[in-house]
């Protein structure tokens, strides 16, 4: 009698290895994309206000920072956003307002350093918020600029009712830097009111997903895939959003105001040809300036005179007019 053989023993554990395979790969994919979601998008660690002002009071007048008053809210209406005010002189300030916007791991008096342009230079209000998980606002999550533009948003509602309501019709420039530049750019395509003369941004990404591709590659040397759309997409169940939404290339191709680009010529963070894309993309009045030899963050410790020159010039031209 011919002994029985079962011939699909082999296939059968083939296809079991595989299954297990696939499995294991897609667990350490989905592992390693939420180790990266956690790291990239972290709570923010605070600074003492002593040590975020010694990264800038060389550039910096210590008479103004000594002397200005920094008022501090925190409003339930916003989502329980915290933001600081330096107030100019209202004979002097003709409602011109400044909403400046601070950079990833970072808070809103990091913007001194501009609040020093607006407000000792300019004498213009000056408003600077905490975004998401940064500073004195709640969260557990950096939303990259694209939750935070709604957010700041309704600043800008409450900050132009709020002016109105004293018979001060208000002109506001936004102006950020890094995630607060992005955040400036993401907010530029929505519609927005027409207290929003213009917008100032300072080595700003195109978008998160592009940023934190080439941050996985410059800083742990990995590919884009398949941890960028594995990230992306435990982003989107953490947040409610996903790195490619959150864009600014898009946003600028929807804007109807006049913007300054700025962004040093030695970037590797957010690389310089960045802002070529996003300048190229912006349809209407605009400028550029690509800073000789700053790199990330760089353009305004490096140019500080000139860059208070072409802010002041920029907005000059728009702060008072009627047309935006």
């Amino acid at each position: 009698m011919q002994e029985y053989t079962d011939t699909n023993k082999k296939p059968k554990k083939i296809v079991k290895i595989l299954c297990f395979t696939v499995l294991f790969l897609t667990i350490l994919v989905f592992g390693a994309a939420y180790g990266l979601v956690e790291y990239a998008l972290g709570k923010a660690e605070r600074q003492t206000k002593e040590e975020i002002i010694s990264e800038f009071s060389d550039v910096v007048d210590s008479y103004w920072l000594n002397n200005i008053t920094i008022e501090e809210h925190k409003s339930p209406v916003l989502g329980n956003m915290a933001y600081k005010v330096i107030r100019g002189d209202s004979t002097r300030s003709k409602g011109n307002i400044a909403v400046l916007i601070h950079g990833y791991k970072c808070e809103a008096l990091n913007m001194l350093k501009l609040a020093y342009i607006y407000h000792g230079y300019m004498n213009y209000d000056v408003y600077m918020p905490d975004l998401h998980a940064h500073g004195d606002t709640p969260g557990d999550y950096i939303q990259m600029g694209w939750f935070d533009r709604l957010d700041v948003e309704k600043l800008i509602d409450q900050i132009t009712d709020s002016y109105l309501a004293k018979g001060i019709q208000p002109n506001i420039v936004i102006h950020g830097i890094s995630m607060g530049a992005a955040t400036t750019m993401m907010m530029s395509g929505d519609s927005l009111p027409s207290s929003v003369k213009c917008f100032v941004e300072d080595c700003g990404y195109t978008s998160v997903y592009d940023e934190f591709k080439g941050e996985l590659k410059n800083q742990f040397s990995l590919p884009e895939y398949p941890l960028m759309p594995a990230a992306s997409f435990i982003c989107k169940l953490k947040n409610g959003w996903d790195f490619k939404e959150a864009s600014s290339l898009e946003q600028v191709k929807k804007c109807n105001r006049p913007m300054l680009f700025i962004h040093g010529d030695k970037d590797k963070f957010v690389p310089t040809e960045m802002v070529y894309e996003l300048y190229n993309a912006k349809p209407g009045e605009k400028e550029l300036w690509v800073s000789e030899g700053a790199a990330h963050d760089q353009t305004f410790s490096l140019y500080t005179l000139p860059y208070k020159v072409k802010v002041k010039s920029f907005c000059d031209k728009y702060m008072n007019s009627e047309a935006h």
